[in-house]
């Protein structure tokens, strides 16, 4: 292999030619990979295997399987929560193990109102988007005043600055599952 050519190349033309071979009923990589005219490098064989894997899929189907994971990947967040709320707290002297029921709690109540909405949207039909979103927010400022004993207005700005971070904590783990899923699955 020459210095400065990559191990693997994969081009942007390449997606429609290998969705036109599955449809021929060619699904096997190196036969792909010799159609395309590509090097049967590790790399080449596991991203278009991968290629072929979607392809073949149907997006319906791969979206509900990655929704029907996303309440585990908010499961895996809760430790992330729990350490969150273990800095911001810092002074309060509270054990992690402490936060991270705290932290079930929370993430337990939000659950909990989300069944109720889907429970509502579902049966009765009325739009309480707004009316649920406030309901958890200011249960979550009461509860951080109460357990963590500090003033109504420390607790809504801890929530904001929580809320932020653990959004981009978030979306960056998100992000993390959403590959990690699409290679499993």
């Amino acid at each position: 292999q020459d210095e400065g050519k990559p191990e693997f190349e994969i081009g942007a033309e390449d997606y429609p030619r290998i969705k036109e071979l599955i449809k021929a009923g060619v699904t096997d990589t190196d036969l792909v990979l010799d159609t395309l005219g590509k090097e049967k490098t590790f790399w080449n064989r596991f991203w278009y295997s991968e290629m072929i894997k979607f392809a073949a899929s149907d997006f319906e189907e791969f979206k509900e399987y990655v929704l029907s994971k996303l309440p585990w990947v908010i499961f895996m967040l809760m430790p992330v929560f729990a350490l969150l709320l273990k800095l911001f707290y810092i002074r309060n002297r509270i054990l992690y193990i402490d936060h991270l029921i705290f932290a079930f709690h929370l993430h337990s109540f939000v659950f909990l109102t989300g069944w109720f909405y889907l429970l509502i949207t579902e049966y009765i039909g009325a739009n309480v988007d707004l009316i649920l979103f406030w309901i958890i927010v200011i249960y979550t400022i009461a509860a951080l005043k109460k357990v963590y004993n500090q003033s109504w207005l420390k607790s809504i700005i801890k929530l904001l600055l929580l809320s932020v971070i653990y959004f981009i904590v978030g979306l960056f783990s998100l992000m993390i599952s959403m590959f990690v899923i699409f290679l499993i699955w």
